[in-house]
């Protein structure tokens, strides 16, 4: 019997934040790829379906000619969904309908942290996942993935931060 050190009001919360979060952006998950969507497509399943990996992750991260946008971390991000889904939207929808929920759940670890109180932690949470005027378009298309990894993990490295965790939160 191992003991997770979960009150009730710790259960009803991640129940609320999950419950909020699937409201919120459940309707993602029916939406197909969008706008810049086809030039990611295009690059990793029509020009270089049989491409090396090792090469585009290390040639994300030293280009051999400039570009508009440096983004290493995003693309190989994208290059793990799509070659763990393939072109099919519900595995990028889902990853980011997680990712909301995630960064939900470190709120309310700042929530409690900051007041020392679980249910406006858990409050607080609930209305970060619900926050979809803030958080809903970038659930939509998959170059949205860059700003939703980027706030789970600033999150994440302020709560890090806050727990005296500096290299770690670094």
């Amino acid at each position: 019997h191992v003991r997770l050190g979960l009150s009730r009001v710790d259960v009803l919360g991640v129940l609320l934040v999950a419950g909020v979060t699937v409201a919120a952006y459940w309707k993602t998950i029916r939406y197909p790829f969008i706008q810049d969507d086809w030039a990611i497509i295009e690059l990793f399943a029509v020009r270089f379906p049989d491409f090396d990996e090792w090469l585009f992750f290390h040639d994300n991260f030293f280009p051999q000619e400039e570009s508009l946008f440096y983004r290493p971390l995003g693309y190989n991000f994208l290059l793990l969904l799509e070659r763990t889904f393939g072109l099919n939207e519900l595995g990028f929808h889902s990853i980011h309908i997680a990712l909301h929920f995630g960064a939900a759940l470190v709120v309310v670890g700042i929530a409690r942290r900051l007041t020392g109180d679980r249910l406006v932690a858990w409050v607080v949470g609930a209305l970060t996942a619900g926050a979809v005027i803030v958080r809903l378009f970038p659930s939509l298309w998959m170059v949205g993935s860059f700003d939703i990894v980027a706030v789970f993990f600033f999150l994440l490295a302020l709560l890090l931060f806050m727990r005296g965790r500096i290299a770690v939160a670094a």
